[in-house]
């Protein structure tokens, strides 16, 4: 990221807005990174060298339970395609 890194992203975005689920997609495996996002309030934290819908759509779901008063919905034939609605 040009302006700052994922780590000090996670860090000003958990303090000021904690109510936010933040996914970080990295290609960076180091634990230090993967603890320090965590520790400053990202929900999950999914390598992209590791990355397939499946694991996507669970950790979004995941994201999503967290998320007051949001519902997911499935759309019509396509088992993947979710669609995001407040009630």
């Amino acid at each position: 990221m040009p302006v700052m890194d994922g780590i000090e992203f996670s860090a000003i975005l958990g303090k000021k807005h904690p109510e936010i689920q933040l996914i970080i997609l990295s290609s960076y495996d180091k634990f230090e990174y993967v603890k320090t996002t965590l520790l400053n309030g990202a929900s999950d934290y999914i390598l992209k060298p590791m990355l397939n819908p499946e694991s996507l759509l669970k950790t979004l779901k995941k994201a999503a339970g967290r998320i007051p008063g949001l519902k997911l919905k499935r759309g019509g034939k396509d088992p993947v395609l979710i669609s995001l609605s407040a009630i």
